[in-house]
């Protein structure tokens, strides 16, 4: 009789990742229904098809799985960021090109979290993290703290802005591609409304004196 042959490496890693996946879509899927703190172990395994016992091999319980997005989604912005200064001059679009392709291939993932009310729990912690570790990317040492100062507060406008945006988008401009979308973000974020060139009926001419 011949001796079960072992799975390969490869496979196991790939029902891993398939596993992890599945409770990390269910738990943002459930966000769009539940309050976070409301979520359940049980809630989780039910919706992504798998037992508790299944669960618990992967994390110790809900907040586990939110530390973990909250990690993967910041990697994920730091790396559509994370471009030669000169590159970003000569193209503003580039990192919002990267954070598409980001998207893109996660649509399922990022489609619920974009369906998330706008003042949820995850949302807020995800500001927070991606500031934090832009901020030690960017000013690692040697800048005032009014420097800091304006770092921070430029940063909190952007990021909640690109949220309200493309949750705006997913919910309300269904036929919009995702790539004007962000060509409009991206011009927004490097030239504020000026750079839209919106015309406007009616413009008063100058006062005279």
């Amino acid at each position: 009789m011949n001796a079960p042959q072992p799975r390969s490496i490869n496979t196991v890693d790939k029902r891993v990742i398939r596993t992890k996946r599945a409770i990390r879509n269910a738990f943002a899927e459930l966000l769009t229904k539940k309050d976070i703190n409301s979520i359940t172990v049980t809630d989780i395994a039910r919706l992504a098809d798998i037992n508790r016992k299944t669960f618990y091999n992967y994390y110790s319980g809900v907040y586990q799985v939110i530390e973990e997005i909250e990690e993967e989604i910041s990697g994920d912005f730091i790396e559509a960021v994370n471009v030669d200064i000169t590159q970003v001059l000569e193209d503003p679009l580039v990192t919002f090109k990267r954070l598409n392709e980001i998207i893109n291939r996660d649509m399922d993932f990022y489609g619920s979290l974009f369906r998330i009310s706008s003042n949820d729990i995850l949302t807020k912690r995800l500001v927070i993290s991606i500031k934090s570790r832009l901020l030690s990317q960017l000013m690692p040492s040697g800048f005032s703290e009014l420097d800091r100062l304006k770092a921070d507060i430029s940063l909190e406008f952007i990021l909640t802005g690109m949220i309200s945006v493309y949750k705006y988008w997913y919910s309300s401009l269904p036929d919009l591609p995702i790539e004007e979308l962000s060509g409009y973000v991206g011009l927004l974020t490097m030239k504020g409304i000026a750079g839209m060139e919106i015309p406007v009926r009616g413009k008063r001419s100058e006062v005279r004196g």
